[in-house]
């Protein structure tokens, strides 16, 4: 038994021999091959999780023609085409589409990475922010405003929806002064938006306008009727 352990360890001792030897007399020449450069680049896609498909153009930073293909990207982005080929001085043509079933992380903001590997010579990054906002609400209350001989006073906005309300006052009119232009708002909160009047140049009467709210919500935008009545002051 111990002549049979001893072929063994002989043999396995050979074998390491040998292997050392044909390392040695191997090819080296690719341990002078340059690894791949990484270029990062400047340039962010923001996207939302309500974000449509679309496509980009890119030049992964170079004039010159070049093979590339879709190194690294988030799961819940599909890319196509993943490969090809860019002719001199021109882009190359992409599309993104957004699959949420894929999102496997809470509401919030995200950065991801978008890495092409170009002529097998550099990794070129771009980055992907994400707004994961979900699916939320917009209320407001009253629905309506309606103004009489008063300076100051607000409302308020709702999120009853299942997510982050994203919205932002994008009209009103000159006399309304909105204090909080724009804002975040999570599930199930209120934000009250105050409000001042200004009177300058204003004749004793009733006027109309109305306050414009973009927003996140399945509508996207929301009006609020504004009625202002101004009464002649007493000498």
């Amino acid at each position: 038994m111990t002549s049979i352990y001893r072929t063994i360890k002989n043999l396995l001792f050979g074998i390491a021999i040998l292997g050392s030897l044909c390392f040695n007399s191997c090819d080296n020449s690719f341990l002078e091959t340059e690894p791949p450069t990484q270029n990062i680049t400047t340039d962010t896609i923001f996207v939302t999780n309500k974000t449509q498909p679309f496509q980009l153009n890119f030049g992964f930073e170079t004039s010159e023609a070049c093979n590339w293909r879709l190194f690294q990207f988030p799961i819940w982005l599909d890319v196509s085409p993943k490969e090809g080929f860019k002719s001199e001085n021109s882009n190359a043509v992409l599309q993104f589409t957004i699959d949420p079933n894929e999102f496997y992380f809470d509401f919030g903001f995200y950065t991801f990475p978008l890495t092409f590997d170009v002529d097998e010579t550099q990794f070129v990054t771009y980055t992907i922010m994400l707004a994961h906002l979900g699916n939320p609400t917009m209320e407001v209350t009253p629905s309506n405003l309606i103004i009489e001989n008063i300076l100051e006073g607000g409302f308020e906005i709702v999120n009853r929806g299942h997510g982050i309300l994203y919205w932002e006052v994008t009209d009103s009119p000159s006399w309304l002064n909105i204090e909080t232009k724009q804002g975040f708002l999570e599930q199930n909160h209120t934000e009250t938006i105050h409000f001042t009047i200004n009177s300058n140049g204003l004749e004793p009467g009733t006027y109309e306008g109305v306050v414009k709210i973009l927003n996140n919500a399945n509508d996207n935008h929301y009006n609020i009727p504004v009625y202002l009545k101004l009464e002649a002051q007493n000498p």
